[in-house]
């Protein structure tokens, strides 16, 4: 039951980062990634089926979501670094 109740709050936690807006939901999803897998050591044993697909679905999704955000920030760096050197000169 402690590890149901532990696999629960790990879902809870990643519907919760994944309701914030983008920058939010982006610095939430990387500290649950980093509590939930220091050790690479991820295991969701006392979950339903269901439940199981939930936290695929939302792992998958927001895996895609950072992937976007970040090429998005690195656009947004070079626009900047750009905007810089031009008032620069």
């Amino acid at each position: 039951m402690e590890r149901r109740n532990r696999d629960i709050k790990i879902i809870d936690e990643l519907l919760y980062a994944d309701s914030l807006d983008e920058d939010k939901k982006a610095d939430a999803l990387v500290l649950w990634a980093k509590k939930y897998f220091h050790n690479n050591n991820f295991v969701y044993e006392g979950l339903t089926l269901e439940e199981e697909e939930i936290l695929l679905e939302l792992f998958y999704k927001n895996i895609i979501f950072l992937k976007k955000h970040k090429l998005d920030t690195s656009q947004n760096l070079l626009e900047l670094e750009k905007i810089k050197s031009f008032l620069d000169n």
